[in-house]
């Protein structure tokens, strides 16, 4: 089971007392310009609609824990999730098993960024492709996706890993992760998972927020 959903966070209509979890209103305490709480806030609304799709009787609002690294889980449940969200885009990722779910918006190609976090083969890639900014955004991805899905976030240095090969398969720890990619508009979107429960191709379900 895959289920990824988002929204356009800018859009979105909030209730008063949205059913979320302590973990999202602790985070929501910390954040003060208005976007980028408006789409905290609806990534975890997003990830109700999708646990909701699975099993309309599970109790909300949900319990989020985290694990050592920080990486936030259900309490409780097997259902594993992933959040992003990028300037006014927010998505969730719910699935059976692990998953990196990150969205980027077409990002202007940073040479500093590229030479700093990314492995040689991908700075070739990224400078000799006929649109840097978007091979940039894509490979940023993927980046990002294999590390939510791995569950070490920027422990892990980025250049560690060479994404530039169509048909990377990154090993960690003895399991062998794949991606699937997707894109709308200017909306680029990366999910990463353990290969033998990777789905043969991944579509979004835009899913407004009233």
């Amino acid at each position: 089971m895959l289920n990824i959903l988002w929204t356009d966070a800018e859009r979105a209509h909030f209730p008063s007392d949205p059913p979320i979890s302590d973990y999202r209103r602790n985070k929501l305490a910390s954040i003060k310009p208005d976007m980028p709480r408006r789409c905290s806030l609806a990534v975890e609304l997003l990830l109700n609609e999708a646990v909701r799709r699975e099993n309309e009787n599970f109790p909300l609002p949900l319990e989020i824990g985290t694990d050592t690294n920080g990486k936030p889980h259900l309490i409780g449940h097997e259902y594993a999730f992933s959040l992003s969200h990028s300037a006014h885009f927010a998505a969730c990722a719910l699935a059976d098993d692990p998953v990196g779910l990150d969205i980027q918006i077409l990002t202007k190609c940073d040479e500093r960024l590229v030479r700093r976090f990314f492995a040689k083969g991908e700075q070739e890639s990224i400078f000799s492709a006929k649109n840097p900014d978007a091979a940039f955004t894509r490979l940023w991805c993927r980046k990002e996706s294999f590390l939510k899905a791995i569950g070490t976030g920027l422990r892990l240095p980025l250049d560690r890993f060479d994404f530039s090969d169509e048909q990377a398969a990154p090993v960690y720890r003895g399991t062998v992760y794949g991606f699937r990619e997707y894109r709308a508009d200017d909306l680029f979107f990366c999910i990463c998972m353990p290969c033998d429960g990777l789905p043969s191709e991944i579509k979004p379900h835009y899913y407004e927020l009233l």
